[in-house]
Formats: structure tokens, sequence, C-alpha cells
């Protein structure tokens, strides 16, 4: 589970404050919201999920027994943990939809004080990321001085918020680089120069909650004499476009 913590300083006011707190979690995994409570016996506990009705209650703990029923899209994927000092909520197997607003409210035994706390989740997807080589633009070469521009792409074809980076031999690339977003498929693509085709390249997407890298040495990815289809013409050659893909990444959110 992932965890968040709010700290509650036992005010008496409906609102014990205005803030919001906020929450990630990875979809089909749970996600775990331990709330801080005053001394005091907990008698009822309320969960309601803004995006649905203002007043749409998804769970209640009363007289001792939890309830998730009131909603379908809910039902079976909600459990507490309650103690004197603490109550956690879990929702299990998070979906996309279960983004938004949630708030709490408290009913404390002790002077019937009630109290009511905000979170807002966010559910990322799990991201399958690819790094690859492209090589093209080899029309009229030398055969014996063959020499093509290349590209580099990592693409993410799931997922959102998410960030690209570009290393050559271990150092930042600040250079331009194309972001092409289409489809919910992102791709970061970077243009090497001949010379630079034996350098270290990674490629690192990540969020807020994860990160993955992947490497590659474009010379060393494929034989590039065995993968070209030549065309003679007029004693020269022609190049068709090629791609040839490296390395597979799993980011989890």
């Amino acid at each position: 589970c992932i965890f968040l913590h709010f700290f509650l300083s036992g005010l008496r006011s409906t609102n014990a404050n205005n803030s919001v707190f906020l929450v990630d979690g990875i979809v089909e995994n749970s996600v775990c919201i331990p709330l801080e409570i005053p001394e005091g016996n907990v008698t009822e506990l309320y969960w309601r999920f803004r995006p649905l009705e203002p007043d749409a209650r998804i769970a209640v703990y009363f007289e001792g027994k939890f309830n998730d029923y009131y909603q379908d899209r809910f039902r079976s994927r909600l459990g507490i943990s309650l103690s004197n000092k603490s109550c956690t909520l879990q929702i299990h197997k998070l979906q996309f939809q279960d983004s938004g607003i949630y708030d709490i409210q408290i009913i404390i035994l002790k002077d019937k004080q009630k109290l009511t706390k905000e979170f807002n989740l966010t559910v990322y997807d799990e991201i399958h990321c690819q790094l690859y080589v492209l090589i093209f633009d080899c029309s009229n070469l030398q055969h014996n001085n063959q020499t093509c521009n290349t590209t580099l792409v990592c693409s993410v074809e799931e997922g959102s918020h998410v960030t690209f980076t570009w290393k050559q031999n271990g150092n930042t690339i600040t250079r331009d680089k194309i972001l092409y977003v289409s489809n919910h498929i992102r791709k970061m693509e970077l243009v090497l120069k001949h010379e630079d085709v034996n350098s270290i390249y990674s490629c690192e997407a990540s969020n807020k909650v994860s990160k993955e890298q992947t490497t590659i040495i474009p010379s060393q990815a494929c034989n590039w004499t065995d993968h070209f289809h030549v065309l003679h013409s007029a004693g020269h050659f022609s190049c068709c476009f090629l791609t040839v893909i490296v390395l597979h990444c799993i980011l989890r959110y």
C-alpha cells in the first residue's frame, strides 16, 4: 500500500482545516490512507467520493460494523483498520475512475465531536516504454562510406504525467529534443550526428512515484550492413527505412 498520514489537532469544529491532502496510487494496486484521530472512541465514520453526488456515501462505519455496499463500483474494494488512535481506509484494485476528491467524517463519542478531512487521489497507469533506434535518410550513399542520420526514440505507450530525460555518456543532454503526443502515446526523439553513434545513451521515463531507465549504444544496437536493404542505382546505394527495437521497460506509477 501507499501511505499518507493526516494529522488532526483535535479541534471541535466540523472541519479541522481546509487542506486537501494529495495521494498517489497505481492502477490495480491498493492504497492506504491512515488518519490520526484524537482520543475518544470513534462511533461513526462516513466516506464520500465527490465526483459522485455531493452527499453520496461510499462506505460507513457504524455500531462496530463496516459497510461498503452504497456504491456498486466500490463494493468489496474498500476496508478499514481501526484503533483508538488511528483509522486507515484501504482502497483495493484501484481504477482510473477512482481518481478524485474523497472526504471522511469522523464522529467521536466524547462530546459528539465531528471532524472532516479531505484527500485528492490520483491513480496512475502502469507505463510501458520502449527505447529504439531509427536509421533513415540514407539515400545516395557510397558503398564504402555509409553514413545515415540516426534518431533515438523513447516511447511510452500508456500513462500520464511522464517526464523524459536523455543522457549521453552519463551527462544530461540539453540540446533540442522533439516530443510527440498522439493517441496516448508519448515519444521523445533525439537526433544524433554520425560521430555520436558510439556513445552510450540512456532514456529515463518518470513520474511522481517511479522511474525507469534504459541504455543503448546505437552502433551496437544492430549490424548496420546486415540490416540495410541496399538497392543498386548508378553505382550508388539507397537504404530503406529501418527500425530496431532494442529494450523494453516497465514503469509503475
